[in-house]
């Protein structure tokens, strides 16, 4: 089935996204509150909500080809 890629696929990216948050926690957690600290935390953040947002778009897109095919098989 043509939706099962992408569904891995997206479910990776949400993975990669959960990672990507939990690298900005950490960088914040550091205790330290430099602007090289934070500018990190601020892109892992952004990376993070830009991964998550494209993988939740792809996932959505893959459970709906599922659901078709399934109709086209019943």
């Amino acid at each position: 089935m043509s939706g099962i890629s992408p569904i891995a696929a997206s479910l990776n990216g949400l993975r990669q996204a959960e990672q990507s948050l939990e690298a900005a926690v950490e960088a914040v957690n550091s205790g330290s509150l430099d602007l090289d600290s934070m500018a990190k935390a601020a892109v892992l953040l952004q990376s993070a909500d830009i991964q998550a947002g494209a993988s939740a778009v792809t996932l959505r897109a893959g459970i709906d080809l599922q659901k078709h095919a399934i109709d086209i098989l019943a």
